[in-house]
């Protein structure tokens, strides 16, 4: 208290009313009380309940996959496949880098080994998550409207269905008149 006599006249109050300081109710769950409960529960929860279970059933099946030696090299060949394609379409900095960029960063990888160039992609590719938003909002409307891609929508789920049933009938009737 700023006040010297407010402070001494509230003082025999605030030594009576003063709270128990109250704990942080807003970080405590089941798990957090389990674990204080025991040093197994640590060991429990870590190895049954801190993974998913995509995780679970991958990993007997990634330990077995290490064992075969073709595996590694199906791995090798498909990421210098990998590399390959994106010298030629540009991915992650196509769209970020003028043309002149772009042939640089294309004769770098070029040149660049394996390790190098995840290294470089890895970049690229966070740079170009981390920018899509402001790339989504410079497109301009009408080009947003019709630009090229698939956009499923139930409009275009029916007449694809409508379509396919149409064809069949077609194709039907063809066999039949032929039969």
């Amino acid at each position: 208290m700023s006040d010297p006599t407010n402070a001494k006249l509230l003082a025999p109050v605030l030594a009576i009313a003063r709270p128990d300081p109250v704990p942080n109710q807003a970080f405590q769950s089941a798990y957090g009380d389990s674990l204080k409960q025991s040093a197994g529960a640590l060991k429990k929860w870590t190895a049954n309940c801190m993974q998913t279970s995509k995780q679970a059933f991958d990993a007997p099946v990634a330990a077995k996959a290490a064992t075969v030696s073709s595996v590694g090299e199906d791995k090798i060949r498909q990421r210098e496949n990998f590399h390959k394609h994106n010298v030629g379409s540009r991915l992650y900095y196509g769209d970020l880098l003028g043309e002149e960029a772009a042939a640089a960063v294309d004769a770098k990888l070029m040149a660049a080994g394996a390790e190098e160039r995840e290294v470089i992609l890895s970049a690229f590719r966070d740079v170009h998550a981390g920018t899509a938003y402001q790339r989504d909002q410079r497109v301009s409307v009408s080009h947003e409207q019709y630009r090229e891609g698939f956009r499923p929508s139930v409009r275009g789920g029916r007449r694809a269905a409508a379509r396919d049933h149409t064809e069949s009938v077609a194709t039907d009737r063809a066999r039949g008149a032929t039969a």
